[in-house]
């Protein structure tokens, strides 16, 4: 007969907090711990998950680790909706024991015990879902999990030309005025849309770009006000209509200050706003909105995704791989970058066979690379995406051979060679693979935020048969022609 088993992930919200350690600890000092489900804000149970979680058979659920790759089999005493009452919180881990009235189930468990083997058909299930914090596993006779299907759907595009923006910086920072500013007596500035449509006039590309790639931060420190972000929204529709593009071709990534995860204002540490944090992802939400009002895309949907096109014109391929560079992990620095297991399991589920005259791209917030002196040693950290070398292995397993970012406000292009060993007596002994990481300056940020020698600017990418064109251009505001700051093919 088939049952239903849950199955809860799980990960150490701080480098000092063992989540395991801390729930077993309590167990055995009180015989059974309340274990809180952290369920993100954009999950929703089904009508048919709420009725297997009302009507739950098991006295047991599995607890999966997908980043240490570790699975517990976890008995359960009772389940509830209701947080546990005063006299229950002690029985509560105390780091997100203050957390407790936001958290909606909870699981009273008599015992953690570790399993001996760890279960790839759960981990790829999860994979496959995009990493949520729960699946109910059914179970049948013969216990085979239905793959989905990696098939390709392209969306077709127009023109092969793409433009890419990062760091527009809205409020305090932004270096633009609005386009219903242009006129104002003493204005002399120009709207960010009109320089870009200026620029690309120059270029008698005005009218062939088909895509706009955005690297993150649209805000500065998360003004999210309804004012800003009209104005955001506002400024690059109205860009998207002078470029005859459709706003559902704008690619929108997370930056930092899109998706805030320390606020100093705000009381508790670092590592206390972590946890909080994680209880339910709502520093997400105002950056999901955003997109949604944007583009169209659900706020539910992930921020890591694979999106595929098709250019008409010429007709080659995009892979385009959006990969969200904020998730938690605390440190005393606030601005690292951090893309975890969802992101690398979006590279694997990339056919590993590329499709002729197909080109694979990932666009991030945080470097992949070191792009200037902050990188250098700091007693707070190093902004340098922590898990930068796992997601450049794996882009380069699927053929990925250019790497789009922002973040520190200046360019610069490097390339990553990796060279992978084969057998001694193969002829070559080494296949080398290589990563084009090109950083995007800043589009609209003011001068406070950039180093003496950078103006704003953007790039231009253009997929053509014999590689990618990149051309990066300096913006002007005095209606001045920008200059090319560099134009190179990356095969």
């Amino acid at each position: 007969m088939d049952s239903n088993l849950l199955i809860l992930r799980f990960r150490d919200p701080t480098d000092d907090v063992k989540t395991i350690a801390a729930h077993e600890e309590i167990i055995s000092n009180c015989g059974a711990v309340w274990w809180g489900w952290w369920k993100a804000q954009k999950e929703t149970l089904t009508d048919e998950e709420f009725n297997i979680l009302n009507n739950y058979s098991k006295d047991y659920v599995m607890l999966i680790d997908r980043s240490l790759n570790i699975l517990y089999k976890a008995t359960i005493k009772k389940i509830s909706t209701n947080a546990p009452n005063i006299a229950e919180l002690n029985q509560t881990p105390a780091y997100y024991r203050d957390k407790a009235p936001e958290i909606s189930t909870w699981f009273l468990l008599s015992s953690i015990e570790k399993e001996p083997i760890y279960s790839r058909e759960y981990d790829d299930t999860f994979a496959e879902r995009g990493n949520p914090t729960y699946i109910f596993h059914k179970e049948t006779s013969n216990n085979k999990i239905k793959k989905t299907s990696n098939r390709i759907t392209r969306k077709i595009l127009e023109h092969e030309n793409a433009l890419v923006l990062s760091d527009l910086h809205f409020g305090d920072n932004y270096n633009f005025c609005f386009d219903n500013q242009r006129n104002n007596i003493g204005q002399n500035k120009t709207s960010l849309s009109v320089g870009i449509i200026s620029d690309l006039k120059t270029l008698g590309l005005e009218s062939k770009i088909s895509l706009i790639i955005i690297t993150g931060d649209f805000t500065t420190k998360g003004d999210w006000s309804t004012q800003n972000k009209n104005n955001i929204i506002a400024e690059l529709h109205l860009l998207c209509d002078r470029l005859e593009i459709s706003y559902e071709n704008i690619i929108a990534v997370p930056g930092n200050h899109d998706m805030v995860r320390f606020d100093p204002n705000k009381t508790g540490t670092v590592k206390e706003q972590a946890v909080a944090n994680q209880i339910d992802q709502r520093y997400e939400t105002d950056f999901r909105l955003f997109v949604s009002d944007l583009n169209g895309r659900s706020w539910k949907d992930s921020l890591t995704f694979n999106i595929h096109y098709k250019f008409k014109s010429n007709n080659t391929n995009l892979d385009l791989t959006v990969l969200n560079s904020c998730r938690i992990v605390a440190t005393e620095w606030s601005e690292y970058g951090y893309v975890g297991q969802e992101g690398i399991d979006i590279l694997k589920s990339l056919p590993e066979d590329i499709e002729p005259e197909t080109y694979r791209v990932i666009a991030l917030h945080h470097h992949l690379l070191p792009v200037n002196d902050i990188d250098l040693l700091n007693p707070k950290g190093v902004s340098l995406t922590i898990d930068s070398l796992n997601i450049i292995k794996n882009a380069l397993s699927r053929n990925v051979t250019l790497a789009l970012h922002g973040h520190q406000h200046t360019f610069n292009m490097a390339k990553y060679t990796f060279y992978e060993r084969n057998a001694p007596h193969s002829s070559p002994p080494t296949l080398e693979k290589s990563l084009t990481v090109l950083a995007n300056g800043s589009t609209g940020v003011d001068a406070s935020r950039r180093t003496d020698s950078e103006r704003n600017m953007y790039t231009l990418l253009q997929f053509e048969k014999e590689g990618v064109k990149a051309l990066v251009r300096e913006l002007m505001h005095s209606g001045h022609q920008g200059v090319t700051i560099m134009d190179k093919t990356i095969g």
